[in-house]
């Protein structure tokens, strides 16, 4: 944003970054979530071999 501001960016530059940020944002979440489930199978398997 302070490159826009100052004139180095274009609007195009700002709207690609922007995107970039969100999509980031989006890969986390699902990173997140596949880790949990991933943890969720491991704990489902270490109760079975308990048994």
């Amino acid at each position: 944003m302070q490159r826009f501001q100052v004139n180095q960016a274009t609007i195009l530059d700002v709207k690609a970054a922007q995107s970039s940020f969100e999509s980031t944002g989006y890969q986390l979440v699902n990173l997140k979530f596949a880790a949990k489930i991933a943890e969720i199978e491991l704990k489902r398997l270490m109760y079975q071999l308990g048994n």
